[in-house]
């Protein structure tokens, strides 16, 4: 993968997500945040605050 659509990933994959966790609560200041992907060659992650 090149940087730029490692850059691309970054951005939309776990900015956004995690963007959307503060914003709504489920994540505060100091937080942790699991990164999962359905596989190894997978292009989407979710991400979820740890510990739940």
């Amino acid at each position: 993968m090149g940087a730029r659509p490692l850059q691309r990933l970054i951005r939309f994959e776990l900015e956004d997500q995690l963007a959307g966790l503060l914003l709504f609560g489920a994540l505060e200041k100091g937080g942790k945040v699991v990164a999962d992907a359905e596989s190894e060659d997978a292009e989407h992650l979710t991400l979820t605050p740890a510990g739940e």
